[in-house]
């Protein structure tokens, strides 16, 4: 995923939330039950971030560009969006949506800019 790093970063989160399933499983069968209980354990983690890495795949919406161009020019907001890459799942609300994103730029005291 050369766009937001998250393919490996998936896979390895995923990895672990089911080798620990399969550990704490205690020989027990392999059900269907587990399976669903094991994946939605993995997909509570990596929904918004498949929904993040899918966002830039497209055109940005306006906010997205907004906050973008916020980013550029307050050192804060910059550094929330980077260091957000380790756990994407905090880019939610605002990144997904117009109005959580004004609230989220007028919380950091920045002027529109886009």
């Amino acid at each position: 995923d050369p766009i937001t790093g998250q393919g490996s970063n998936n896979a390895a989160k995923c990895s672990k939330i089911y080798f620990d399933a399969i550990l704490a499983n205690d020989n027990q069968s392999f059900s269907e039950q587990w399976m669903v209980q094991t994946f939605e354990r993995y997909w509570a983690y990596a929904e918004k971030v498949v929904a993040w890495t899918n966002s830039l795949l497209l055109p940005p919406e306006p906010h997205v560009v907004e906050l973008l161009a916020a980013a550029s020019q307050n050192q804060s907001i910059a550094s929330i969006m980077a260091n957000n890459f380790d756990d994407p799942r905090a880019f939610a609300p605002w990144w997904f949506d117009a109005d959580q994103a004004q609230a989220f730029l007028a919380s950091k005291n920045t002027a529109k800019v886009a």
